[in-house]
């Protein structure tokens, strides 16, 4: 099975007087079964690229979050059908910041090669407050 999302997206969220505009542009998500030589399913390969756009408000919220990335997917992001965790994968955002999904369900991630985060990939993505999934808002259109 594959999806493929892409083109133009724009999202909104707000909550407590902070919000969040992202903007997706040339930006694709692709997801594909993983077959083992029996053809029974082995789990799932992902990858992202494009570019997404990131506008915080206030001015005194997240500011190092405002901005524009550009994702590419070096290798696929993969997942057995055993867990949620991802056990390989590698993805560079901006040419300088390199995510890389390991073997143990951890993720070390180098920003211009020195590392800054090295752990639990849901950790990971619970490490940072301007993360969009930790605002409890409803979305807007």
């Amino acid at each position: 099975m594959e999806i493929i999302l892409n083109g133009e997206i724009n999202n909104s969220a707000s909550e407590d007087g902070k919000s969040i505009d992202v903007k997706y542009n040339n930006y694709s998500v692709e997801l594909k079964n993983i077959m083992n030589s029996d053809e029974e399913d082995d789990g799932m390969e992902m990858t992202i690229n494009g570019i997404i756009s990131f506008n915080y408000s206030p001015s005194d919220f997240c500011q190092e979050g405002n901005g524009t990335y550009k994702i590419v997917t070096d290798s696929p992001i993969r997942y057995t059908e055993y867990s949620a965790d991802p056990i390989s994968g590698r993805i560079t955002i901006n040419g300088t910041e390199v995510i890389n999904y390991n073997s143990d369900g951890t993720v070390t991630v180098t920003l211009n090669g020195e590392d800054v985060y090295n752990g639990y990939a849901e950790d990971f993505v619970n490490y940072d407050e301007c993360y969009i999934g930790n605002l409890k808002s409803s979305y807007l259109e």
